[in-house]
């Protein structure tokens, strides 16, 4: 991906937020009760640093990830309204309470250490979901956001991708959304990684090059 973006004149960077590996087992632990919030922060201190530097236009920054990461680009958008030109979420995470009720068996209980859940009330669960869920915070995306799902994922299940449409759209917002038919999690097959890079490649000319469709 970053070899096609970036032979087509897009700067691309990586951020290796807290909770990182190849940093050393503290960096990496570091993140475990903050998920959601250290991970979000450093991505931003990074946009704006490349931004302060002359690296990048600040107006025309894009964000994009997958999963968890898909996660992040919904906390970025909602947190942060005004940083980012456009994002894009491939199969992401929009409520945290409903996927852990409906992950796979694998991940079952995964977040009961990524949010520090472990001594916590039944309340203060339901609240730490409610805070770290970008589905609750929607009203505030401002960025075009492009959705891309498969229908037949079992790790992050497409109703995640469908409940933040309809909670964007329903606020005005502008949000399209891609389906892949029968597709798991990840788009790990040739078919559709390229259906994937065609559809981002659309939206980052909408979105930072500005070229009308």
């Amino acid at each position: 991906m970053v070899q096609y973006f970036t032979s087509r004149g897009y700067a691309f960077c990586f951020s290796n937020y807290t909770g990182s590996s190849a940093h050393g087992k503290t960096y990496r632990e570091a993140s475990r009760g903050e998920f959601g919030v250290v991970d979000r922060d450093d991505v931003i201190e990074t946009v704006r640093y490349l931004a302060k530097s002359g690296r990048v236009d600040g107006s025309r920054v894009g964000i994009e990830g997958a999963s968890s990461g898909g996660y992040c680009v919904l906390q970025y958008l909602t947190r942060y309204p005004d940083v980012f030109a456009g994002g894009i979420s491939m199969c992401g995470v929009s409520d945290l309470k409903t996927l852990d009720e409906e992950t796979h068996k694998l991940e079952l209980h995964y977040l009961q250490t990524l949010l520090g859940l472990e001594d916590k009330t039944e309340e203060e669960k339901l609240g730490l979901f409610r805070e770290r869920s970008p589905l609750y915070y929607a009203q505030h995306i401002a960025s075009p956001l492009l959705l891309i799902h498969g229908d037949a994922d079992p790790v992050v299940p497409i109703g995640q991708s469908e409940d933040i449409k309809q909670a964007v759209g329903g606020n005005d917002g502008d949000v399209k959304m891609v389906v892949l038919r029968g597709k798991g999690h990840m788009f790990r097959h040739a078919d559709n990684m390229k259906l994937a890079l065609v559809e981002c490649e659309e939206w980052w000319k909408k979105t930072l090059l500005r070229i009308p469709s």
